[in-house]
């Protein structure tokens, strides 16, 4: 028999031998195993005589044949408080379970805890020939705690904290989805805390917990990240100018949650209404109407408060406007034509008047006309040509808070 088959022939004989090791532990194997390559050095003084293993059995070089050469590796169950120890004497794996499943390796001189590649594919240990249901192992999946971020939370900052616990050692790992890759954060550990970077917008932590028995469980957490202040660019009416009720805002904002008007005086009182429907992004414009009329002639501020979603706000710088929500008055409207002209004479009260204007509903190509932009001692006197036939004009008369009032004439050019 040449000394390969022996070599294998002699792993299937320990096998059966190794399901009770009296110098280590109780230990139960799986009913299969895999052989391991046949070694000629792999550098390691496995059996602690001080010699370094430069040639195993197997090889035709000169041997150490003393030395402890690896068998093959199988699923073991160990019991709470048992250990797997290398024929130095060092303790590799401590079973912290009721029971527990480790994968190892098979020596001429006993058994240790190895990497659990080595056990890819091989069946489960058990106490009857692998069937779990007469004496399991250690099945149960960590339990991971993520404290922080909480699912739904909003965080103000891109930079967050990250703490996570699980309730036995495990290997954490965490889910990068641009790299679509896993990514180690600890290896055996029990907690993992430490500020990462995200971006702006919709967010999710996904965590691995993989304990020594290679129970695995994964664990989701979704956040929203919103680190940008908000931005008020402008504010209209402004400063000095005339309010009659509307008042607009442009605004920078992603994640808009509320937009507020404060407005007022010392004398009536200040008041607030939430503008409704503002739209979220860059340059966005929204505007409310209010009724001033208890502030009509009077001086107000005001100023709005845009708050986003982390609840992030800022307020706009405050204005001072003119509150004029009454029309002018028409206290005469009188019109005289001769020949190619019409002479008017419209007299006004508004003390913030802007200007009359008219629109001859005959003409071929109608469009509004200046009649007056000045008033003289509260008139306007005027005289305006017009082509021959019949004239229909609607007047108007605005203010300078953009409020108007209307009449209508009618009359004839003949020359």
């Amino acid at each position: 028999m040449n000394k390969q088959a022996d070599k294998k022939n002699r792993g299937s004989i320990l096998l059966p031998a190794l399901l009770v090791l009296t110098s280590i532990i109780l230990l139960v194997l799986s009913s299969n195993y895999v052989l391991a390559v046949s070694q000629c050095s792999d550098s390691i003084d496995n059996d602690c005589d001080g010699k370094i293993d430069m040639a195993d059995n197997g090889c035709s070089s000169t041997s150490d044949n003393g030395e402890n050469i690896v068998v093959g590796y199988a699923k073991g169950c160990l019991s709470y408080g048992q250990t797997l120890k290398s024929p130095c004497g060092v303790v590799h794996y401590t079973c912290d379970h009721d029971l527990c499943q480790a994968c190892i390796m098979i020596l001429e001189k006993g058994a240790y805890t190895t990497a659990d590649y080595h056990c890819v594919d091989l069946p489960a240990c058990g106490f009857s020939g692998g069937d779990n249901s007469s004496g399991g192992f250690d099945t149960s999946a960590p339990a991971i705690t993520i404290s922080n971020p909480l699912e739904g939370s909003i965080q103000t900052s891109r930079r967050v904290y990250i703490s996570i616990a699980v309730d036995e050692a495990s290997k954490l790992q965490k889910y990068y989805a641009l790299r679509q890759s896993w990514v180690t954060l600890c290896e055996r550990c029990g907690s993992y805390s430490k500020a990462l970077n995200y971006y702006d917008g919709e967010n999710e932590l996904l965590i691995r917990a993989t304990d020594r028995a290679g129970n695995s469980v994964e664990k989701t957490v979704g956040f929203f990240v919103d680190s940008k202040a908000p931005r008020i660019s402008k504010t209209f009416p402004k400063t000095k100018k005339f309010a009659s009720g509307e008042f607009i805002v442009i605004y920078d904002e992603n994640n808009v949650k509320e937009m507020i008007l404060h407005y007022g005086n010392l004398e009536k009182g200040y008041r607030t209404a939430t503008l409704l429907g503002c739209s979220s992004g860059k340059k966005q414009e929204c505007s409310i109407d209010v009724d001033l009329t208890d502030y009509d002639g009077s001086n107000i501020d005001y100023y709005f408060t845009l708050t986003d979603i982390a609840d992030n706000s800022v307020n706009s710088k405050t204005a001072n406007v003119n509150v004029d929500i009454s029309p002018p008055v028409i206290n005469w409207l009188l019109h005289n034509e001769l020949g190619r002209y019409s002479y008017f004479n419209i007299s006004v009260s508004d003390a913030n008047f802007d200007e009359i204007l008219y629109w001859d509903n005959y003409d071929s190509r109608p469009r509004w006309r200046k009649i007056c932009s000045v008033l003289k001692n509260g008139a306007c006197l005027k005289k305006v040509s017009f082509r021959a036939g019949e004239h229909l004009l609607d007047i108007q008369v605005f203010d300078d808070a953009g409020n108007s009032i209307a009449e209508q004439i009618e009359f004839t050019i003949d020359y």
